[in-house]
């Protein structure tokens, strides 16, 4: 019966804001080695869920019990 809502940001690269009200790229808390994190993405054809390195601005959505 949770739920939760994930605005379609879009994320940040090299300065530059890239499909903010088309796509959504939110962080995981998961990292799977030294440069790389779980990155959960959507847009209209579905949601997906990708690894990728650090460096790029995507979302955090901080969530409390």
């Amino acid at each position: 019966g949770n739920s939760i809502f994930l605005p379609a940001a879009g994320y940040r690269s090299n300065g530059y804001l890239y499909a903010a009200g088309s796509g959504g790229n939110y962080w995981s808390s998961t990292a799977y080695d030294y440069y790389y994190s779980y990155r959960l993405y959507f847009n209209s054809g579905g949601c997906y869920l990708y690894g990728n390195l650090r460096l790029f601005g995507f979302t955090v959505r901080p969530v409390s019990e």
